[in-house]
């Protein structure tokens, strides 16, 4: 991976992106402040831009030629586009999915610590009063 930012930072790469997404144009750094929305809608463009390039081979290319083609710098640039976009999504979901588990997680080990606190306070109420007197007078 480290060589796919590389590629991407020496070429400085720009990415830009149509369809609900305001106009403009973003470097690899840029990528990093966008939702997973917003990856999804670059990666939209990507993919389109891809089409379009594989569409203009075929009908300008022989079979046997397409894949030969494919290769050019255009083509690569497109991939190598798409692969930093993909990348990107992949860890922003992944720190998505983790910051929400632990939001249930903490919220899940709150209303544990509540039913805890009850349970503590409903032993007090099975005390007999000079029990519960002998505790006042231990503070």
């Amino acid at each position: 991976m480290e060589d796919l930012f590389q590629k991407v930072t020496r070429l400085k790469l720009r990415f830009t992106a149509k369809d609900g997404l305001k106009s403009g144009v973003w470097s690899v750094e840029d990528l990093w402040d966008l939702d997973t929305k917003n990856l999804k809608i670059i990666f939209g463009t990507i993919a389109r831009e891809a089409r379009y390039l594989e569409d203009d081979f075929i009908s300008e290319l022989q079979e046997e030629d397409i894949q030969a083609n494919k290769h050019n710098g255009e083509y690569d640039l497109v991939s190598l586009k798409r692969d930093v976009v993909k990348h990107i999504y992949k860890i922003k979901k992944a720190e998505q999915n983790a910051s929400l588990e632990a939001t249930l997680k903490a919220a899940k080990k709150q209303k544990l610590l509540g039913f805890l606190a009850q349970k503590e306070d409903d032993s007090f109420l099975l005390k007999s009063p000079e029990e519960i007197q002998a505790m006042i007078e231990e503070l």
